[in-house]
């Protein structure tokens, strides 16, 4: 069976929805899902039918003591391995964590955990979650392509709700500086021809957020909070999609986005081009994104592009990961 360890998530971010994804797909093998406090609503309504476990840290260790006494598969969606402990999997998303000083000794902890078991290390992207888990200590045959699923197509393209005639444009994402969105605001207001447009960032209000609220009083950005706004909701109110993030593990908004037919304009980085060449308009850097960004507001479109489709090394890898998931699953039944 498998234990779902979600300890570590501090709110639904996109790997609470990462793992979601792979925890569906594998339902009726999953024995107990493992989450603090603030998430137990949240998984709940994800997983109705399944035990929700809202963990202190004494119950939380308790809980794994208990998985290992069983031989549990231990599922965990974030890079927090359990030493000593081989029956698990842990998943790479992005370097970004493991910057700076707080970053080294988060990576020096995660090497001494590696060292000590013989978990599975799962990486979302080749572009360099795959290259950093190697660097980390994870030898051949210990890694697992486990990108993220993408979304289904929506039944018809998504339609731009009308507001009040404002250009808006949609940013996903308030949890940390990886977004770049001081970068990208104050191009924006250096830029002496700028047409009136509003911003609307999809995620939670956090202190990164309110301090870049704060440091750039003159741009309009609204926060559409993701716990109480659906995606389809949000993406229909926008006209274009815009990322200049650093770091980025995937982007499943940004997919969303693509298959729904909203047009999305990305800085050029390995990841993006790894998952969405041939659907973003992707650009050098965050000067030319605000040059295309009010090129878009102003009517001007890039040529038009074939409908976009994900690419089939992230499908593939995605459901060979699956299969890993449920062959581990069953190893005890």
């Amino acid at each position: 069976m498998i234990v779902a360890n979600f300890y570590h998530l501090k709110n639904t971010n996109g790997l609470f929805y990462y793992g979601i994804d792979y925890l569906h797909e594998n339902i009726a093998s999953v024995k107990k899902i493992l989450v603090r406090p603030a998430l137990h609503a949240a998984a709940a309504r994800a997983f109705p039918d399944s035990e929700i476990v809202a963990c202190t840290l004494a119950r939380y260790c308790t809980e794994i003591l208990a998985a290992r006494r069983r031989a549990d598969f231990i599922y965990t969606p974030t890079s927090h391995p359990l030493p000593f402990l081989s029956r698990q999997m842990v998943v790479v998303h992005d370097v970004y964590p493991f910057l700076g000083l707080a970053g080294s000794i988060k990576a020096l902890l995660l090497r001494m955990s590696l060292a000590t078991s013989n978990c599975k290390i799962g990486y979302i992207n080749n572009s360099d979650a795959r290259s950093f888990a190697v660097r980390i200590g994870a030898q051949q045959g210990r890694t697992l392509f486990a990108p993220n699923k993408f979304p289904q197509r929506p039944a018809g393209a998504i339609e731009r709700k009308a507001r009040d005639g404002a250009f808006t444009v949609g940013l996903f994402g308030t949890d940390s500086s990886k977004k770049n969105y001081a970068g990208l605001f104050q191009s924006w207001l250096a830029h002496p021809e700028r047409p009136p447009l509003r911003f609307a960032a999809y995620g939670h209000r956090t202190p990164y957020f309110e301090d870049l609220l704060k440091d750039h009083p003159q741009v309009e950005v609204e926060l559409v909070e993701s716990d109480t706004c659906s995606l389809a909701q949000f993406l229909a109110r926008v006209d274009l999609v815009v990322s200049v993030a650093d770091h980025e593990g995937f982007g499943r908004p940004i997919a969303t986005a693509l298959l729904g037919g909203v047009p999305c304009l990305l800085a050029q980085r390995p990841v993006f081009a790894e998952f969405f060449s041939g659907g973003a308009h992707l650009v050098p850097d965050i000067p030319a994104v605000v040059d295309a960004m009010i090129a878009h507001a102003r009517g001007v479109r890039p040529p038009a592009q074939a409908a976009y489709a994900p690419p089939p090394a992230a499908v593939d890898g995605y459901r060979s990961a699956v299969s890993y998931l449920r062959s581990q699953a069953a190893y005890n039944n």
